[in-house]
């Protein structure tokens, strides 16, 4: 056999590609959040979009549900995070009042939890203004 050092060859590349390839695939499955990133570096900007999105605004001035209101905000949220690491929760408080937002339940974790505010209100053309209290809160999944 004379092209016999050409097909090893050729197995022994094939070999080599299907090792980085299973490597790749099995490191990216395990991707996570390094522990010295800050989860609460990304709040500010999340409570500019939820300050800027006009659906929720109105919804709000609109004394909607703050339940399916919170859902809704959650799912945006995650949406634009994309990582399932990180769970997210949502309290709307009244901003006219002394009132807490407190997180209930509160999650069993050993992480740190990030929250920030933000009290937003409808627009001028609304004839009631009652400006609602956002708080969000973050926190990385325990594995």
């Amino acid at each position: 056999m004379v092209n016999k050092r050409g097909f090893l060859k050729i197995i022994e590349a094939t070999i080599a590609i299907l090792i980085i390839f299973v490597s790749l695939v099995f490191l990216s499955a395990q991707r996570k959040i390094p522990e010295s990133a800050d989860v609460g570096s990304v709040i500010p900007s999340l409570m500019e979009e939820i300050a800027r999105n006009l659906t929720f605004r109105e919804s709000l001035a609109d004394g909607e549900d703050e339940e399916i209101l919170e859902r809704d905000i959650e799912l945006s949220l995650k949406d634009k995070l994309k990582n399932p690491i990180i769970n997210i929760s949502v309290e709307i408080c009244n901003a006219t009042v002394t009132e807490v937002c407190y997180l209930n339940p509160y999650p069993d974790t050993e992480q740190d939890i990030f929250s920030s505010e933000r009290v937003i209100s409808g627009s001028v053309k609304n004839k009631t203004i009652e400006p609602k209290k956002v708080k969000v809160f973050m926190w990385r999944n325990v594995l």
